[in-house]
């Protein structure tokens, strides 16, 4: 969770480190603790900008609880950290919580 709360699924895929999918709004959250990460409406996708080098993630759809979804799978190559403190910020997946990592792709 980050602030009152963030819920992302995944789809068992990983690199190494597991990798999460994110709704809009919760996505959109992540813009507040991540620098460079912003949501660019007339693209219908997230921006990320560290140092120059831009990367770009769009929705795709995910059954999740036999529901389609419009989920962001940010950062497929980037490290997401499974944690387990509840005083830090951290999202969701999978049922495990993860902490966002920096770019180590």
């Amino acid at each position: 969770m980050v602030g009152d709360g963030l819920l992302a699924s995944a789809r068992g895929s990983r690199n190494g480190f597991a990798v999460p999918l994110f709704t809009r709004q919760d996505a959109i959250s992540l813009c507040a603790v991540m620098p460079g990460l912003v949501y660019v409406e007339a693209r219908h996708a997230f921006l990320f900008d560290e140092n120059g080098e831009a990367e770009w993630f769009h929705a795709g759809p995910q059954i999740v609880d036999g529901e389609q979804l419009q989920l962001y799978s940010l950062g497929e190559s980037w490290c997401w950290q499974l944690v387990d403190a509840p005083d830090r910020p951290k999202a969701v997946a999978g049922g495990h919580p993860i902490s966002p990592l920096h770019n180590r792709g």
